[in-house]
């Protein structure tokens, strides 16, 4: 299955205790949104959930199930509860936010991300989150590629097919 996000096993943490934090991400083609997966440092009783915003008004689109069974440094691994229509190209923001003591994983580098300070609970829609550009957080979004293609013609609704047409397809 396809994925958007970063992949990618780093060494640097923050604590995301009542705190969410978001890095923006961009699909390659359109889908349905499977899950969101977090590298995170947790314990069997913080609880954990991950949300999809839109990038270009902060609104929430989908939000996963919330998990409380941790196991230490681990990539965790959050499915909607609804799942979210995809689109290609389009930017969301991939966030993750925790009641206590629990650590995302990121790469220190020149990287926009979205950060907020909120009491554990209902996702606020939108976000209203601050923009930093420090830190590029290990999540990413897993999703079901939309694999249906559909052609129209227009023509004068006369098909021919064969000997005449050199084996080809001709629409008029």
């Amino acid at each position: 299955m396809p994925t958007f996000g970063y992949e990618v096993t780093e060494s640097a943490s923050t604590p995301i205790a009542n705190r969410f934090f978001g890095r923006p991400a961009s699909s390659n083609s359109s889908g349905t949104g499977d899950s969101i997966t977090a590298l995170i440092n947790w314990n069997v009783t913080e609880k954990v959930k991950c949300a999809l915003y839109d990038q270009s008004d902060d609104s929430l689109v989908a939000e996963t199930d919330q998990r409380e069974t941790g196991g230490g440094k681990v990539w965790a691994t959050f499915n909607f509860t609804t799942s979210p229509t995809i689109s290609n190209n389009k930017t969301y923001y991939l966030t993750v936010w925790s009641d206590s003591n629990v650590n995302l994983y990121y790469k220190s580098e020149t990287f926009h991300y979205i950060y907020r300070s909120l009491n554990y609970g209902s996702w606020p829609d939108p976000h209203g989150c601050s923009d930093y550009d420090t830190a590029n957080f290990c999540v990413y979004c897993t999703y079901t590629e939309d694999t249906s293609e559909s052609t129209s013609f227009q023509g004068s609704g006369r098909l021919a097919f064969g000997e005449g047409n050199s084996g080809r397809l001709v629409v008029s």
